[in-house]
């Protein structure tokens, strides 16, 4: 599935292993692909995971080759605009975390 995912993104895989200790974090770009392993251990396995937008982001519509809309995992949480389109400021799946006060 990466390789395929990849290829359509004109991307090129290149695995890189990172062993995160218990209780750390990793920060990464958002066009990153990441993932782990199976989880080998009888318990759960628990992650938050954060994504970081500027306030000028905004929901664009991008059309598969099908004809299909693309969307995005955090599109079917956010509330939606006026137009029906997913709203990005939504403050309870987006608040504010900093404002630059300039």
């Amino acid at each position: 599935m990466l390789a395929e995912n990849a290829a359509f993104n004109n991307a090129e895989v290149r695995k890189v292993p990172v062993n995160i200790p218990k209780g750390h974090i990793s920060f990464h770009h958002c066009r990153t692909y990441h993932g782990s392993g199976y989880n080998l251990s009888d318990r759960p396995r628990r992650a938050i995971s954060l994504h970081l937008q500027d306030r000028t982001n905004q929901w664009r519509p991008f059309e598969l080759s099908s004809g299909d809309l693309v969307v995005y995992n955090n599109d079917v949480l956010v509330g939606k605009d006026e137009n029906g389109n997913p709203d990005y400021n939504d403050a309870d799946f987006c608040p504010v975390l900093w404002e630059d006060p300039r």
